[in-house]
């Protein structure tokens, strides 16, 4: 990502691991009372763009395929930013080696003024050396520098995408819910029905796997309370234990929806 030179304070970080559920089940909440249960909500919209509006979360919730759009976008941040990491290591290795060029001239210069033989010679080779560094250095810095950029331009075209989309939610917001209630009509035929729950295999494999996995994380992160290794050294055990807690709620969800399908092919075979 785009280099980050703010820190952020521990309470914030805790404070949205706790109010962000707490929000989302009061919307889910609301939506019950006041909206059928399966159409699209403007508020929990807006929730999705400010928390995962880069990756096009709100999008595909309105059931606009342009969420995908986001998704190169992304990826092109994350590439630029992993070649940005290499030439930050490869700029540090040219300051070190810029560095002894210049303590070495540094000591020929000594040795000229002490008048040891042949020091002058060295002493031009030093200089060719120190010449080769700063040259290594200077384009060293222009690489970051140009992959930096190569990811701020990314970021930059989602921040303008996602403030387009926050003028533009309440309109989509209106077309999501038109099509939920046209798809509220019970068509579902029972081809599709059956081809759901045979998938529903698929569904299972997967969400089981990380289930298990984000438990390994989870215990695994939890015994060692394990800490990022930055100036923010935030506990990495809640956002490990979100895996495996959202795994298994997906699961449920898995299981119900694999429950209205077998009771629906029954009241079609009925």
């Amino acid at each position: 990502m785009p280099n980050l030179t703010f820190v952020l304070p521990h309470w914030l970080y805790w404070s949205g691991l706790v109010i962000f559920p707490l929000v989302a089940m009061m919307l889910a909440r609301r939506q019950r009372a006041t909206a059928p249960p399966d159409e699209a909500m403007l508020s929990i919209a807006y929730l999705l763009l400010l928390t995962c509006g880069f990756v096009g979360i709100h999008r595909l919730y309105l059931r606009s395929k342009l969420g995908f759009a986001y998704v190169p976008l992304l990826v092109a941040i994350l590439f630029g930013n992993a070649r940005s990491r290499e030439a930050r290591n490869f700029v540090s290795d040219m300051r070190n080696e810029l560095a002894g060029a210049d303590f070495l001239l540094e000591r020929g210069q000594k040795a000229i003024d002490r008048g040891t033989e042949g020091a002058a010679d060295k002493l031009t080779d030093l200089q060719q050396a120190l010449t080769a560094a700063q040259e290594a250095m200077t384009a060293a810095v222009a690489q970051f520098d140009q992959w930096g950029n190569f990811s701020l331009a990314f970021g930059v075209a989602i921040l303008a995408f996602l403030l387009i989309d926050a003028f533009m939610l309440p309109r989509l917001t209106r077309r999501a819910a038109a099509i939920d209630r046209e798809k509220s009509v019970d068509h579902a035929d029972r081809t599709k029905i059956i081809t759901d729950i045979i998938t529903s295999v698929f569904f299972f494999i997967f969400t089981v796997t990380l289930l298990w996995t984000g438990w390994i994380f989870f215990s695994d992160s939890f015994e060692v309370l394990e800490v990022s290794f930055t100036e923010w050294a935030i506990q990495y055990w809640p956002v490990k234990a979100s895996i495996f807690i959202g795994a298994a709620l997906i699961i449920l969800q898995g299981i119900s929806k694999l429950a209205t399908d077998i009771a629906a092919l029954k009241r079609q075979g009925a």
